[in-house]
């Protein structure tokens, strides 16, 4: 048993020494969540988020603010997945990456596909698609 602990303190002692070498190295940058805790999809709140917009989309009001999409239920805003073709007027301030397709520059946010779409009121992000 003690062999096992001697062995492990090592290890994590090993480790340490490594991850400050690096630190030492290379500034590493650090991952800060922004905008509270991770939503899933089927969660319910009691009221809209903050600086929610609706959305309408064929003919049923969606509500979505900062990457997360919503539809009232009852006295409640359940968390869903959007569907393709909704549009929203803005993306995330943080989280957001892009890649490079056949059809362009795409937006990636939370698994959701965007794509940029010039409309007269601006740019909006319309959802094309998923991650797998």
């Amino acid at each position: 048993m003690k062999k096992i602990v001697l062995i492990l303190a090592a290890m994590a002692f090993v480790g340490t020494v490594h991850q400050a070498e690096g630190a030492t190295r290379r500034p590493r940058t650090a991952t800060i969540r922004i905008g509270g805790p991770r939503w899933h999809v089927g969660m319910r709140l009691a009221k809209r988020p903050d600086r929610c917009v609706v959305i309408r989309f064929r003919d049923v009001p969606y509500y979505y603010a900062a990457g997360v999409y919503y539809r009232k239920v009852g006295k409640e805003y359940e968390v869903i997945l959007p569907e393709i073709g909704m549009q929203v007027p803005e993306l995330p301030e943080y989280g957001v990456r892009t890649i490079e397709t056949d059809d362009g520059i795409r937006f990636v946010y939370d698994g959701v596909i965007y794509k940029a779409v010039p409309t007269k009121k601006g740019v909006k992000y319309e959802v094309v698609g998923f991650m797998e």
